[in-house]
């Protein structure tokens, strides 16, 4: 295996070949890039799926509370983390908690009302959604795809055409 090389042109086309690979149990190393289901926009939108189907997740909840950003800083996740271990609460219940006790200030509790709201009406929305209907309302509700055609870079650029591979995949 030592004397071979997968040459591809795109990050996005990396998923189809390591999975390939997985399956046929061959060994790989990829150099000078990124496995793709480790990639930033993969895992927020991992993240977001698996926050709707469980929204006990803490690790889930922590990604995305400010993805694509929404003003809430480290001092807002701070206080909902010790209001979750005070109350033991999860997050997501400590943010409801937040928001029902007025423990942060009007716009901050404005802020993480739009986020709660927002779980909240993807569970209801995609309670029967087969999976990719799931992700593309993930995409569309989150707004992140305007989020990264905003930053305009052939970064960001990649980043879509990474999240368009994962509509492949999901649909496979």
């Amino acid at each position: 295996f030592k004397d071979f090389a997968i040459f591809y042109r795109t990050n996005a086309q990396s998923r189809v070949l390591e999975e390939q690979l997985n399956a046929l149990t061959i060994p790989y190393k990829l150099v000078g890039g990124m496995r793709f289901y480790e990639r930033m926009e993969i895992k927020d939108m991992i993240s977001y799926l698996k926050l709707i189907l469980n929204p006990n997740d803490d690790m889930a909840f922590s990604r995305v509370i400010n993805v694509p950003v929404r003003g809430i800083g480290k001092k807002t996740n701070e206080k909902i983390e010790t209001l979750a271990t005070e109350k033991k609460l999860t997050l997501f219940e400590a943010s409801l908690y937040a928001i029902d006790t007025q423990a942060f200030n009007s716009g901050t509790t404005k802020k993480v009302k739009v986020f709660t709201d927002l779980i909240e009406s993807l569970q209801r929305e995609n309670q029967n959604a087969s999976p990719l209907e799931a992700y593309l309302s993930v995409l569309d509700k989150t707004h992140y795809i305007e989020f990264l055609k905003n930053q305009d870079s052939f970064e960001a650029q990649s980043r879509i055409e990474n999240l368009d591979e994962l509509n492949n995949a999901i649909d496979q």
